[in-house]
């Protein structure tokens, strides 16, 4: 037999019950509709409008944390590194 939650906290444990699948509800939905709005075609426009607002010195700026371990081989992995 299944114990029903009964009480004086039967009720308020229903209505945090109610709460939370509320709120996940919520969640989801608002996941679900920012993957649908977020699509490739939005995304790939984004990348590009970013990459054109760019001046030259922003791109050296950022890469410039890169550059000196250009064509340099990592310790004990036989790997270049950013190569």
């Amino acid at each position: 037999m299944e114990k029903s939650v009964k009480g004086k906290y039967g009720i308020v444990v229903r209505f945090v019950t109610i709460i939370v699948v509320g709120v996940l509800v919520v969640l989801m939905i608002s996941i679900a509709s920012r993957m649908y709005v977020n699509t490739p075609s939005n995304a790939q426009a984004t990348i590009k409008n970013s990459k054109t607002n760019m001046s030259m010195q922003e791109i050296q700026a950022f890469n410039s944390t890169f550059t000196p371990y250009e064509g340099k081989q990592a310790r004990g992995t036989g790997e270049y590194l950013f190569v």
